[in-house]
């Protein structure tokens, strides 16, 4: 690729070129990172320049990505005759390549985004800024990251990142030992939510153990309202991990559809509804493989009421 154009604008009076232009060549030519951060430092001498432009860069990057799928999704009409085709084998090494260059291309990004400082109030996980819990229980890292970051690690903490942006409830699925749980303790561990609530449900478990019940007071005859584990967390704005969500009886999933279509839980017992304080998140797993069907199969197979809310 002639790069001479792109030089060129390496002069432009718009410091933004000049930034984009040397995190184009980076991709393009390979440059070593101390001669790239020499040039970003140039184009962008304080933090907030350089973390403005490095907002654009992934805003685009992610719209390309986007466009990618697209593409891949609904590629078109076929070829129109099978003999201008290459054989099966030569595609197949063909998006191999293509495959672990994109993987990584982007590895090298997410640890470009990873080492730029995040905005007042929030933190960078897996080079995505998600707001930082400023209260709560006490953190057992200290913010630190504890994970090792492989490739597909930290994948997978930025597709996490991306969905807690969108503040919506998040639904994990994989194989056993795949690393959900161990995802989510991440995440927690580097947003300041330590204090996040597990819940693992079974057939056997029963709505009021989530959302409370009456229970006997100090005195005779006395019954005082005791809220469950899942209504203390709404109410106080913590994170609640379902853990197979899937095996739960249809009356604790019919509970769970208000809150997450309108993040408001709502309890029969006592006859009020409970909105969700600022920092509540759901997340839910869900176990495939080994003769367990997925999240949407299992939703399919038994009306599952929470299908689609994730």
């Amino acid at each position: 690729w002639d790069c001479s154009r792109a030089l060129r604008l390496l002069r432009h009076p718009d410091p933004e070129v000049r930034w984009t232009i040397s995190a184009a060549l980076e991709r393009a030519v390979g440059l070593p990172a101390e001669t790239i951060a020499a040039l970003r430092s140039a184009h962008a001498a304080d933090p907030a320049t350089s973390h403005a432009f490095h907002e654009g860069w992934e805003e685009e990057s992610a719209s390309i990505a986007i466009e990618k799928a697209g593409a891949y999704l609904n590629p078109g009409p076929p070829l129109p005759s099978p003999s201008t085709m290459r054989s099966e084998r030569d595609v197949d090494e063909e998006e191999e390549e293509d495959d672990d260059d994109e993987e990584e291309e982007e590895d090298a990004l997410l640890d470009d985004l990873q080492r730029l400082p995040a905005a007042p109030g929030h933190v960078r996980v897996g080079g995505v800024e998600v707001r930082r819990r400023t209260a709560g229980g006490p953190a057992k890292n200290n913010g630190a990251a504890t994970m090792i970051r492989t490739g597909s690690a930290a994948r997978n903490l930025r597709a996490v990142a991306l969905a807690l942006c969108r503040n919506k409830p998040l639904l994990l699925e994989g194989p056993a030992g795949a690393g959900k749980s161990a995802v989510l303790e991440e995440v927690a561990s580097l947003t300041g939510n330590d204090d996040f609530v597990v819940l693992h449900l079974d057939a056997q478990t029963d709505s009021k153990s989530l959302l409370g019940s009456y229970v006997v007071g100090a005195a005779p005859g006395e019954f005082k309202w005791q809220p469950g584990a899942l209504t203390q967390a709404v109410a106080f704005g913590r994170w609640v991990v379902i853990e197979d969500v899937d095996l739960a009886p249809f009356e604790v999933l019919a509970a769970l559809v208000p809150l997450l279509e309108e993040r408001r839980l709502y309890v029969p017992g006592r006859g009020e509804s409970v909105p969700a304080a600022e920092g509540f998140q759901l997340f839910g797993t869900v176990t495939v493989g080994g003769g367990r069907s997925g999240g949407a199969a299992a939703a399919g197979a038994r009306a599952d009421p929470l299908a689609g809310l994730w």
